[in-house]
């Protein structure tokens, strides 16, 4: 405690999000985002429409389960994640047999993984999030692969080893 007026924030967190924050209902302005983001589906672009579909998904999943940036780039999925006793056994975004979709990071991966109250984040995802989640891992996701990868969100950018190739 005798260093606590000595210590200082390195950045406000709450500061690129304020203006939502306080507002009288700061979720009506993410439920308005994503039916903004609905409203402009490109119908006939596979990419665009993988993208959009990508979009949306990840926008409800950090609703839904508000876990760091870090936490979400590095989740894995894999298209036969049967639910079993071993987490890396089907990917840190996976089903269970009754249906759910459930996130899974484990405790090495966390911020504050030294703390002894902190446990490994297994969790379900809203069902509300699960049509989006389903639409973009079963139907968009595979338009926006380049080279075979179990990463969750995808972009469009070409393969390091043919850009590597290419400078030389």
């Amino acid at each position: 405690h005798a260093f606590e007026p000595e210590l200082v924030s390195n950045r406000d967190s709450f500061e690129p999000i304020r203006s939502i924050i306080e507002l009288p209902q700061p979720l009506e302005a993410i439920a308005d985002m994503v039916q903004r983001l609905r409203m402009d589906r490109s119908v006939g672009a596979v990419t665009s429409e993988a993208i959009w579909a990508r979009d949306i998904f990840m926008v409800k999943l950090f609703v839904s389960n508000p876990i760091r940036l870090r936490n979400m780039a590095a989740l894995t999925w894999s298209r036969d994640n049967v639910d079993s006793r071993k987490p890396t056994d089907r990917g840190s975004l996976y089903q269970r047999t009754d249906g759910s979709w459930w996130l899974f990071v484990p405790k090495h991966l966390l911020k504050n993984r030294r703390s002894k109250t902190i446990r490994e984040y297994d969790s379900p995802v809203h069902q509300s999030v699960w049509g989006d989640l389903e639409r973009y891992l079963l139907r968009h996701r595979n338009d926006l692969m380049r080279w075979p990868t179990d990463l969750v969100f995808l972009n469009r950018k070409r393969d390091p080893a043919r850009v590597e190739s290419v400078r030389k």
